[in-house]
């Protein structure tokens, strides 16, 4: 038999790629499910993990199969990436994966070599989860905000953590809080202790009794002055002047007003420091006793004896 001498050919393309034999005589399979992450975004890897984990964990249910044969079509069912690191992980590498036994084991093994320490992934989503918040009353934006802190709430453990449901009550609008607590008191229990789903219901339930309140009153201000007719008790009064009973209007000028073409002048007092003054160092008080002129005093009177 001749022997290629030729370098390896590279595949990009899947449907290119050589059919691999079968190992430990399983055959490849046919049909699909087939395992990729190629179509998806790095963020949404996770997601797809825990996809495979259904397959897996179906598999496993059935219990007609050893759980090495299941994994081992696991890897036979990869394509892309997976297929590539599956490849790699060579015969010793691969038995080590497929004697895992288990669907979480499968799962972290591809968690940790895709996408990292599981650890660090959960550290982010809580801290996501304790920075999220929906100020809005809409029930289409209280629905997208219960369904993406539910999601990361099961990701978390949160049936272990029942202090995540008090988190998510303090993410919702500050205008309801107040009225699910009343509600949760009514029921004589606290948030840990009911689920989210019931606290979503009473959610809606707080927003539609808050839309009625708000038509309530809003009704009673279009129809103030009959309540204020039906409401007045003048027999307790005694000239009293009522503010909103009583409005009356300013009188107002009702004819043409003409623009005057005639400036005033603006009169500027002079400053006083500058002022000219007739009799300056003269004053008809001062007079010389001794010789009755002015302009001089006794002291210095030439007459002076």
């Amino acid at each position: 038999m001749a022997s290629s001498t030729g370098p390896d050919p590279i595949y990009e393309s899947l449907d290119e790629s050589p059919r691999q034999s079968p190992r430990n005589g399983v055959a490849k399979p046919t049909r699909g499910p087939w395992f990729t992450l190629d179509d998806v975004d790095p963020s949404q890897w996770r997601s797809r993990l825990i996809e495979f984990g259904v397959w897996l964990d179906t598999r496993f249910m059935k219990g007609d199969t050893e759980s090495y044969k299941i994994i081992e079509e696991f890897g036979c069912r990869m394509i892309g990436i997976l297929k590539e690191w599956y490849a790699n992980l060579g015969p010793v590498g691969q038995n080590t994966f497929h004697e895992l036994g288990n669907t979480t084991a499968v799962l972290g093994a591809l968690h940790e070599e895709f996408i990292g320490d599981g650890a660090l992934t959960d550290r982010k989503i809580r801290q996501e989860f304790f920075e999220m918040k929906c100020c809005s009353l809409k029930m289409k934006d209280l629905d997208k905000n219960y369904l993406r802190m539910l999601k990361r709430f099961y990701l978390l453990n949160g049936l272990n953590d029942p202090s995540l449901k008090s988190t998510y009550v303090s993410s919702l609008p500050t205008e309801i809080q107040p009225k699910l607590a009343r509600m949760a008191a009514a029921m004589n229990k606290d948030f840990t202790a009911l689920t989210m789903g019931r606290i979503h219901q009473m959610t809606q339930e707080a927003v539609d009794k808050l839309c009625r309140q708000h038509e309530y009153f809003s009704n009673m201000l279009k129809d103030k002055g009959k309540y204020v007719k039906a409401c007045r008790k003048p027999f307790l009064e005694i000239k009293c002047k009522d503010k909103d009973r009583c409005h009356y209007s300013k009188k107002t000028f009702k004819g043409k007003k003409f623009k005057s073409h005639f400036k005033k002048r603006k009169h500027k007092n002079p400053y006083r420091f500058f002022k000219k003054k007739e009799n300056r160092g003269k004053n008809p008080g001062q007079r010389c006793y001794i010789c009755g002129k002015t302009g001089h005093f006794a002291k210095s009177c030439p007459n002076k004896v």
